[in-house]
């Protein structure tokens, strides 16, 4: 069971590179606008749809599966 549960080493890498990212370019509040286009360039290299500019800089993103 604990196989099933492990990340593969790139994905591991990726999510460690987006953690780095987002926390050398802190933003404030609803003052995100590096944080969203960040984000949105994420979704978007994924194939996942999104929706931009919710509440000033959010994003609302779907993610359907089986």
């Amino acid at each position: 069971m604990d196989d099933c549960l492990k990340l593969p080493q790139e994905l591991v890498h990726r999510i460690t590179e987006d953690r780095r990212w987002l926390h050398a370019h802190p933003e404030l509040g609803f003052d995100l606008h590096h944080t969203a286009e960040y984000v949105g360039r994420r979704l978007e290299a994924l194939g996942i749809r999104y929706e931009a500019g919710i509440a000033k800089t959010g994003i609302v993103a779907e993610i359907r599966g089986s």
